[in-house]
């Protein structure tokens, strides 16, 4: 907040405005074409559904909300595709936990069939480096050489 001292031009009086900034997120036009403000509350609870039971901070959830919304914001349109937003998500998911990732895309993409899932967890499984392996878990559905 800013605060300001001002002068009434037309009688001389003092007076204290106080002035917040308001960024205007653009609307969400959602698949079925109806439209809606952003709410950040919606994006949150996403988020925590993707990351339940996992070990992540609250304070690294919201801060990925507000990433989400610096891009949002950035964007500079005054409407923006529900799916588009997904894709933000997506994006920010992919480098930081590859089971919220699968979390998320499993109940916003829309597979045809469970060959469809599959694919994307192979392509997931064939993208990790050896570091990123270690770090995660083991995904489901996976090909793989067990060594004993």
């Amino acid at each position: 907040r800013v605060r300001r001292r001002r002068k009434c031009k037309q009688c001389g009086r003092r007076f204290t405005t106080y002035e917040t900034p308001h960024n205007r997120l653009p609307r969400i036009v959602k698949k079925d074409g109806k439209r809606e403000e952003y709410l950040r509350s919606k994006l949150r609870d996403g988020l925590a559904l993707a990351f339940q039971k996992r070990q992540i901070a609250t304070t690294k959830i919201d801060n990925l909300a507000e990433g989400i919304e610096r891009d949002l914001l950035a964007s500079g349109q005054n409407e923006v595709n529900s799916t588009q937003i997904g894709k933000y998500v997506i994006e920010q998911l992919r480098r930081i936990d590859h089971v919220a990732y699968v979390r998320f895309i499993s109940v916003h993409h829309e597979f045809k069939d469970i060959d469809d899932f599959r694919e994307t967890l192979q392509q997931l499984d064939n993208e990790l480096s050896p570091q990123a392996e270690q770090r995660q878990m083991e995904l489901p559905f996976t090909e793989r050489e067990e060594t004993v």
